[in-house]
């Protein structure tokens, strides 16, 4: 009986397979907030996110299906695929992120996604233009694209790491920073490394240690997260 049980399944199996539908897409979601994650700060409750292909077609728009969750985005995408996401909101710089949907429905986590908001990014550029003594481009006005990226695995990763080109193939140098036990920052380009920047990027095509991103004046790039291989 038994070896006729273990027939039994070899023939059905190929059937199973025969039948089985193929994922052909996937609910991917999460909350965005109002800039880097902090205890403080809000969720992004309205505005546009959205995603598109590798050749820049619009995949998809997100969606905030829970009236009472305001901050919560939901999106519907085809599995395993590369994609650019234009995270708008007003009294915000676009912000410009690269990845990946899941290979099965999913959500990312509260914190990895966020808009740029003015109020975050003026102040902050001001004290480095100080500190670098440089002059940074205005987003508002002119045809510029900035970068402000983290590095997910700090030790491993030093200023040689990151290779920038521009929308017209121009290398461009990034400043690199490690931030010290106080929270501030110090300019540093051996590991480890936490933050890097780049300003007055010729907007288009933008790679950055070998990822492209799609650009457009005004927006601001947002590689966070970024992992150095080592």
């Amino acid at each position: 009986m038994l070896w006729l049980s273990l027939i039994g399944c070899d023939l059905v199996q190929p059937y199973l397979e025969e039948v089985r539908e193929e994922t052909t897409e996937v609910s991917y979601g999460g909350w965005i907030s109002e800039g880097p994650m902090g205890s403080n700060t809000p969720m992004l409750s309205e505005g546009s996110v959205l995603f598109h292909s590798e050749s820049d077609e619009l995949l998809a728009e997100g969606q905030q299906p829970f009236a009472d969750s305001p901050g919560y985005w939901r999106v519907t995408l085809p599995p395993a695929t590369p994609f650019h996401l234009r995270i708008e909101a007003e009294g915000s710089y676009p912000a410009v992120w690269k990845g990946r949907s899941p290979n099965e429905s999913g959500i990312w986590l509260s914190g990895a996604l966020f808009s740029w908001p003015h109020e975050v990014v003026d102040p902050f550029f001001e004290a480095l233009e100080e500190s670098l003594d440089i002059t940074i481009g205005d987003l508002k006005s002119e045809e510029v694209v900035h970068l402000w990226g983290q590095v997910l695995n700090r030790d491993d990763a030093d200023g040689s790491d990151w290779s920038i080109r521009d929308g017209e193939g121009k290398r461009v140098e990034p400043y690199t920073f490690r931030q010290l036990e106080d929270g501030s920052l110090v300019v540093e380009e051996e590991a480890p490394i936490d933050y890097v920047f780049a300003f007055d990027l010729a907007p288009g095509t933008i790679e950055v240690a070998g990822v492209e991103y799609k650009t457009q004046a005004g927006d601001l790039l947002a590689p966070w997260w970024f992992e150095v291989l080592p």
